[in-house]
């Protein structure tokens, strides 16, 4: 016979898989629902561990010491770097992140309850996706985002790793769910495209086709011409409007930059703020903790030294993170947090190359490729480890290690 802590731990388990689902379907369209569902969701994992205890600290290992490492990092930068410009949004942020991926990796979930989160987090995506159509063709405003994301880059990256694990359930299922979930994935393509971030769908491009040959092996040519076949239905599948424009726009620009050596304007804001990074660095200060989290934009350029001088005026756009993920940890949470950072993605992708080697490529597989390469290799000139991405990025990272560990146990 159950006792009543057991019984109340089965009710917390259902209660958190609920909030998890809520939250994976909701984190792209609604702010205020999301925000509810993480407190409720944190409040239930707490209870969690007070009545497993030890029990479930034992259970930690490499994989959740790092969200600990990122979690710890943020909180001594947030006290011994500057006054918070962010209102300590990036402790917040951390917290959130263990706290998911502890929900989902040790809540006990089965194989199917598993599939259903990702399925929740692909239906959000979905949705979103949709609505940001519906909003751009409403209005007209470009570009496009995703309802709850703003920001193009910060919705592509969001909707490309939804996009990789809409590709993975796609390939693991069989009748219908596959045409329903390769209809998703093309949809998904779509509106990729349409927010024309030329780093994150190259990105897309080079990790799907990753992924395509190291599923398929020696059937590579295969995965080339399913891979081409995504990339031209996408295109032509766009109506003859601002959109497709904008995508030859950004075609021009990239190949301006190759062949003439010619920056863009928006190009040249990176540089500019990679500059302001390096200055900072070379100043030696707070290379321990960091400067706090949201706190680059503290930084006080009058006081770095430039040659020759920055090209924008920091008073007309006055830079909030370094347009790189790595220069933006080191500075904001310093040695410490950039060191859980890679640690992370470090066990991550190792983890996944071990899989790739030994076939063992299934749907939770894809979800964390794309969660570990999207942030990793468009973060070497984009946005910086923050936000909805990161959390859907430690979703999947997640779902992987839940459903490998039942897999093999």
């Amino acid at each position: 016979m159950s006792t009543p802590q057991e019984k109340l731990d089965r009710f917390l388990r259902q209660a958190s898989f609920w909030l998890l689902a809520g939250l994976a379907f909701a984190v792209p369209t609604l702010n205020q629902p999301t925000k509810i569902l993480a407190v409720l969701l944190l409040l239930a994992t707490l209870a969690r561990l007070a009545i497993r205890g030890s029990a479930l600290l034992r259970q930690f290992d490499g994989f959740d010491y790092c969200l600990v490492g990122l979690a710890a990092a943020s909180l001594l930068s947030s006290i011994f770097g500057l006054p918070s410009a962010g209102r300590y949004q990036g402790l917040a942020e951390a917290l959130s992140h263990l706290v998911v991926f502890v929900a989902i990796r040790h809540g006990g979930y089965s194989a199917i309850q598993l599939r259903r989160l990702a399925l929740a987090l692909v239906a959000g995506s979905v949705i979103a996706g949709a609505l940001a159509l519906r909003t751009y063709l409403l209005t007209d405003i470009w570009p496009i985002s995703l309802p709850a994301i703003p920001g193009s880059i910060r919705s592509s990256l969001y909707v490309s790793i939804a996009l990789l694990l809409c590709v993975g359930l796609a390939i693991d299922s069989s009748r219908w769910p596959r045409w329903l979930l390769v209809a998703g994935s093309m949809f998904l393509g779509f509106v990729l495209m349409a927010m024309t971030s030329r780093a994150v769908v190259m990105t897309f491009l080079v990790v799907l086709a990753a992924g395509l040959v190291a599923r398929y092996r020696g059937r590579m040519v295969v995965s080339i011409a399913v891979l081409a076949a995504i990339v031209a239905i996408a295109y032509f599948a766009m109506p003859e409007s601002v959109i497709k424009s904008r995508v030859e726009h950004k075609a021009n620009e990239m190949a301006d930059l190759v062949v003439a050596g010619s920056v863009s304007s928006n190009d040249q804001f990176r540089v500019d703020h990679w500059r302001i990074a390096v200055a900072w660095i070379k100043t030696g200060s707070h290379w321990l903790f960091g400067i706090g989290p949201r706190n680059f934009l503290q930084i006080d350029t009058e006081k770095l030294h430039f040659d020759p001088p920055l090209r924008f005026p920091v008073e007309t756009r006055q830079p909030v993170h370094a347009h790189n993920m790595y220069l933006t940890k080191y500075i904001e949470e310093g040695i410490v947090g950039l060191s859980a950072m890679l640690a992370l993605f470090g066990i991550v992708a190792w983890q996944l190359f071990r899989d790739a080697r030994a076939n063992r490529i299934g749907w939770p597989w894809w979800g964390a490729l794309g969660g570990l390469l999207l942030p990793a290799v468009n973060g070497m000139v984009g946005s910086p480890w923050f936000r909805e991405y990161a959390l859907l990025a430690v979703m999947t990272f997640a779902l992987y290690l839940a459903a490998r560990n039942r897999s093999q146990g």
